[in-house]
């Protein structure tokens, strides 16, 4: 991959924001702003074209489109 952004309902599915940076040991990080508690999906969007579910996540829901988005709570 070449780029990679975290794209969800916490941003408006924004394929541009939340973008990755690659670490000096190769490990992809992205930092989001604070989020107030609940559920949240995402998937990361690689290379500007590819929607993919976080396959290191257990948890999913179908995504209405054949797929999956992957899940996240953030709890108070």
């Amino acid at each position: 991959a070449k780029t990679v952004h975290l794209s969800g309902d916490f941003n408006n599915w924004d394929s541009t924001e939340s973008h990755f940076v690659k670490n000096g040991v190769g490990l992809w990080q992205a930092e989001i702003p604070n989020l107030p508690s609940g559920k949240y999906h995402y998937k990361f969007v690689i290379d500007g074209a590819i929607w993919k579910e976080d396959t290191s996540n257990g948890m999913k829901e179908e995504d209405g489109f054949g797929g999956f988005n992957s899940i996240f709570q953030i709890w108070e």
